[in-house]
């Protein structure tokens, strides 16, 4: 064994003593003690008797093979250990690459609203209405943008277990029906109903899950097919005439929390066809109507998020003082038509009553005409009277929410309606 024999072999035998180098300890068996036994075999024997030098020759042959067969087997781990190394490495390398995806795919997720079954709103991010301060994602989803759990919410705790187990099958059904439509243009802008707009169609349809489920899917290519999403965020042609013509105005809450709107609806249909809203196209009037939809969608909003306990509805309370039997038919053919379309889309956000005042006898017959383009729960709710039954109104709103026209205290602006 020569000076850098000696030298290696300490420098592996050092390495493995410090646990540093497991490696060596295949130099330190198949090299340095390899040398070592060539030592003993060819040094030393010259030193001992004939008897000893056989038995030395011996022991050193032994340990020549041990050495030789402990150095292939070691090997052979170190090979083994290198493969299994090599796996580990590469399997290390695999989950490293998934955790990244995962982790991608984690951050791309939470850049938009999660899907129906998990209360979220939709498949990418809409527009803003600045001039009402909403999403145009509220046209569909009221509550957009409110952190809300649902099931804790007032709407599903006051559901019979009957109602829970079927608004659970319609959130477990929509997602299939959603997946497996193909009306829907999925690559385009459009609103997933969130849980509180299933459970809002699904009492509509008087816990029907097939109905509900179909108007859901509808209501979702309508959205589409209007381009609800540009149509709430831009100019209205004509808009300034149509408020003028269609007067609404907020009163306040009802006793139960139900914010409370009026209408001169006598003056609505008195102005159709005539003065300036003879510019007004059915498209206009249609257009106007659903932008409009959201006065009572943002005062949804703002309750929500001032109160957990307010709802979706509201108090509605149609004054049709004024109008004639001309009036009553010119209107027909275009409330027809925007009820057909607009109170499909918008279901239950009337809440009980609706107050239906100053009626002529005109106004009767022509209800009845209009009755099956309702929604029957809406025409369920429906209170006509001749005049105003302000005793029987001030059950369900104080004297101070009522306008001061129909009894009340209220002075806030109420504007008659423009027919020139």
């Amino acid at each position: 064994m020569n000076e850098d024999s000696l030298q290696n072999y300490s420098v592996a035998l050092n390495r493995v003593l410090e646990g540093s180098d497991m490696n060596a300890l295949t130099d330190v068996i198949g090299q340095g003690w390899l040398e070592l036994s060539t030592i003993v075999g060819v040094g030393l024997l010259g030193f001992f008797e004939p008897e000893v030098r056989m038995e030395m020759i011996v022991f050193a042959a032994a340990f020549f093979i041990v050495a030789v067969r402990s150095h292939r087997a070691l090997t052979s781990l170190n090979t083994e250990t290198e493969k299994l190394s090599k796996s580990l490495h590469s399997f290390q390398s695999e989950i490293d690459l998934l955790l990244k995806d995962l982790a991608e795919l984690k951050r791309l997720d939470s850049t938009k609203p999660p899907l129906a079954s998990r209360g979220g709103s939709s498949t990418a991010e809409a527009p803003f209405c600045e001039d009402l301060q909403l999403s145009s994602h509220c046209w569909f989803n009221f509550y957009h943008g409110i952190e809300e759990d649902f099931f804790t919410s007032n709407h599903f705790t006051i559901l019979s277990e009957q109602e829970k187990t079927l608004f659970k099958e319609i959130q477990s059904e929509f997602k299939v029906r959603y997946d497996k439509s193909t009306e829907i243009n999925k690559s385009s802008v459009h609103t997933i109903p969130d849980n509180f707009t299933i459970l809002r169609y699904l009492q509509s349809d008087k816990y029907d899950v097939n109905l509900a489920l179909n108007r859901l899917i509808s209501s979702i290519v309508w959205r589409q097919e209007i381009d609800i999403y540009s149509l709430v965020t831009n100019p209205i042609p004509n808009l300034d005439i149509y408020r003028e013509t269609r007067v609404r105005a907020y009163m306040g809450l009802a006793k139960d929390g139900t914010p409370v709107f009026a209408e001169r609806l006598g003056g609505f249909m008195c102005s159709i066809g005539k003065g300036r809203a003879k510019v007004l196209t059915d498209q206009d009037y249609l257009n106007c109507y659903i932008y409009t939809m959201g006065q009572f969608i943002q005062r949804f909003h703002e309750e929500r998020k001032r109160n957990k306990n307010a709802g979706w509805k509201q108090m509605f309370v149609g004054d049709l003082k004024g109008v004639s039997i001309g009036a009553a038919y010119r209107s027909i053919t275009l409330i027809k038509k925007l009820a057909s379309q607009v109170e499909t889309h918008f279901p239950e956000m009337a809440a009980e009553p609706i107050w239906l005042l100053n009626c002529p006898r005109i106004v009767t017959g022509a209800y009845n005409v209009l009755k099956p383009f309702l929604d029957p729960v809406i025409v369920a709710k429906i209170k006509m009277s001749s005049g105003v039954p302000t005793a029987e109104m001030l059950e369900c709103m104080d004297e101070e929410v009522l306008f001061e026209e129909y009894g009340g205290k209220n002075t806030a602006p109420y504007p008659k309606t423009i027919l020139n």
